[in-house]
């Protein structure tokens, strides 16, 4: 905070401890629990579908000006949307699944990606690293490339 407001003496700690004084809260309890669910279902019907609780925390704080608990925006959410709510859910216990993907065909899209494991720190141990391509239809690897730089975009992705 000093290095945005120098003019300010006020540690954060101090402004914390000021405003629970002063009873001034960042969450508004007035708000009414009809105004969120109004507020979680525009966003749940449009853009914000495929948010999850604490983006749309944000989203309704942002657009609606609704300070609630994001424990009560969950609750809503899970409310209006069980379902979407679960799939979007992350954590240990949730199960991946994994997503569908097609093509026109072979050689249609190709999926390039990059390893620098053997690199390790500053590029000393093993200088090397591998690139490689798949074709996305027949999963069949189409090249194979070994630099010994992985930051000079120059020397990445260019023919030999």
């Amino acid at each position: 905070m000093r290095c945005d407001f120098p003019q300010y003496a006020w540690s954060i700690p101090t402004l914390d401890r000021r405003l629970r004084h002063f009873n001034i809260n960042y969450i508004d309890e007035n708000v009414s629990v009809d105004e969120l669910r109004d507020a979680v279902a525009r966003q749940l019907h449009g853009p914000g579908k495929l948010l999850g609780y604490r983006a749309m925390h944000k989203k309704v704080w942002q657009e609606h000006g609704l300070n609630v608990p994001r424990d009560l925006v969950h609750a809503v959410m899970y409310e209006l949307d069980p379902e979407g709510l679960e799939s979007r859910a992350v954590g240990p216990r949730r199960k991946k699944i994994k997503g569908w993907f097609s093509s026109k065909g072979p050689n249609w899209v190709h999926s390039v990606d990059g390893h620098d494991k053997l690199m390790v720190y500053q590029n000393s141990t093993y200088p090397l690293a591998v690139y490689g391509c798949l074709d996305t239809c027949s999963r069949k690897l189409l090249w194979l490339r070994i630099w010994t730089s992985n930051s000079d975009p120059d020397l990445i992705g260019h023919e030999l």
